[in-house]
């Protein structure tokens, strides 16, 4: 087989590869934020917020037992996951642009990944990020 059948499959196999994973990224969780003209999608933002989007999405119950101490309370905010994704189950554009709530997903991730519960991780994050203001309203 010569070089140029093979580097056409490379190529045909990176193309539907990206694809498939913008379709992915897209459709873990429906939805973007439209209003006044603005538009925000999931898509659109650097890695680091998508990687922590779609850990939120399929960490629901986790970052919905954590509080969020980023001011977000006043937004109507219940919990860390509220800054991720609405009640309606679409992207919430919050925490893309605030440095608390991704860091405090990510210490949520970090403890939970290395097999402590996420009680441990509440303790951490209440003990961390308290001195930042009020926190939501998470039993």
């Amino acid at each position: 087989m010569s070089k140029r059948p093979v580097v056409a499959i490379v190529v045909a196999l990176i193309v539907v590869a990206g694809a498939a994973g913008s379709w992915r990224v897209s459709r873990v969780l429906p939805g973007s934020f439209e209003a006044g003209g603005d538009h925000w999608a999931l898509s659109a933002q650097e890695a680091p917020v998508i990687s922590a989007y779609l850990y939120a999405g399929s960490h629901r119950a986790e970052a919905a037992s954590i509080p969020c101490y980023c001011g977000c309370r006043d937004l109507g905010h219940g919990n860390l996951l509220d800054c991720f994704v609405t009640p309606r189950g679409d992207y919430e554009p919050h925490a893309s642009a605030c440095a608390v709530c991704l860091d405090e997903l990510a210490d949520l991730r970090r403890i939970l990944d290395v097999g402590e519960g996420v009680e441990a991780a509440r303790a951490h994050i209440d003990a961390t990020y308290s001195g930042l203001g009020k926190p939501t309203n998470t039993p």
